[in-house]
C-alpha cells in the first residue's frame, strides 16, 4: 500500500503551514484558527484517502487549497478545492462541505487552508 505525506500540522513532522485564515475580515464574522484547524485536522485521514485513490492511476503531489465559507450555523456554505487533479479535488470538495465547524461569532467566516500533498518515497 502507497503511503502519502501530508504537509499539515500533525503530518510529517515538519514547519505547519501557516494557519487557516480568514478572508475579508471586517465584513463577516469570526472563527479562532485553532477551532478551523482542529476540525480540518480531524479530517486529514479522508482527504488522504481521496489523495491514495488517486495515486492509483497518477503519480501527483503538490498544494491543495481549499477556500470555504462556514455558515453562521457552522456548515459549510460554499468551497473551491483546486491545485492537485480533477478527481482529488473532487473528492476533498465532498470532504470539506461535509464539515461542521463551531458556530462563528457575527456571520460567516471565509477560510483558506493550504496543504501540501505528495507521495511518500
Amino acid at each position: 500500500m502507497r503511503w502519502l505525506a501530508l504537509v499539515a500540522l500533525v503530518a510529517c513532522g515538519s514547519s505547519p503551514p501557516p494557519p487557516p485564515h480568514n478572508r475579508d475580515d471586517d465584513r463577516h464574522g469570526t472563527l479562532a484558527a485553532d477551532k478551523i484547524e482542529h476540525v480540518v485536522t480531524a479530517a486529514l485521514s479522508r482527504i488522504r484517502r481521496c489523495y491514495e485513490r488517486g495515486l492509483k492511476s497518477n503519480a501527483m503531489g503538490g498544494r491543495l487549497t481549499m477556500a470555504f465559507t462556514i455558515a453562521g450555523d457552522g456548515s459549510v456554505a460554499t468551497s473551491a478545492i483546486t491545485g492537485v487533479d480533477a478527481g482529488v479535488d473532487a473528492c476533498v470538495k465532498h470532504v470539506v462541505d461535509a464539515l461542521q465547524f463551531p458556530h462563528p461569532v457575527g456571520g460567516p467566516v471565509d477560510v483558506a487552508y493550504p496543504l501540501e500533498l505528495r507521495p511518500a518515497n
